[in-house]
């Protein structure tokens, strides 16, 4: 469940205001926060089902490209049960097969930004081939749901070939 999600997205060039400066051991080059247009796209506007029983994927997909189109935004993703569905009939000792849960790929100008996810069935939060990513003020809860709780390789963040990745202020159990 992704408890309140809101998910950024861009079109063309973000123009924001600065990160502030941290005390990174390295140099990290010089980039900024993208601004959103004043937008939220709903996935339950394009027909996602609630109730956590409906693999939503085609509504989750149609806002992006609504938000997109649109020329960006927030994508809203409303808490409905959907990873406890997405855990039965998954071994919890077994990886193959658990979909990650937030996976964007070869996307720019990507913030995750305050919001709690908890329970997923692997991988929460994986951006790969992205640049200028921002995750921060993310609680990331990953326990099975059930008799069993631990399951195996649901780690928080994991980015994969990305260039300029800021991630602070989190927490992961």
């Amino acid at each position: 469940m992704i408890a309140g999600s809101t998910l950024g997205a861009t079109s063309g060039t973000a123009r924001s205001g600065k990160l502030p400066s941290t005390d990174e051991p390295f140099t990290m080059p010089s980039w900024q926060r993208p601004l959103f247009a004043n937008r939220t796209v709903s996935i339950q506007d394009h027909r996602a089902v609630p109730g956590g029983e409906t693999l939503n994927l085609e509504a989750v997909q149609a806002a992006i490209d609504a938000c997109h189109a649109a020329g960006g935004g927030t994508v809203l993703v409303p808490a409905d049960g959907a990873v406890e569905r997405a855990w039965r009939g998954l071994d919890p000792k077994s990886t193959p097969g658990r979909p990650r849960l937030l996976q964007p790929v070869e996307c720019r100008n990507v913030l995750f930004e305050g919001f709690t996810a908890v329970n997923s069935p692997s991988w929460t939060i994986n951006p790969v081939a992205c640049e200028n990513v921002i995750i921060r003020g993310l609680t990331l809860r990953a326990a099975r749901p059930g008799p069993q709780p631990h399951a195996p390789n649901t780690d928080g963040i994991n980015p994969d070939s990305c260039r300029n990745v800021l991630i602070a202020n989190w927490l992961v159990e």
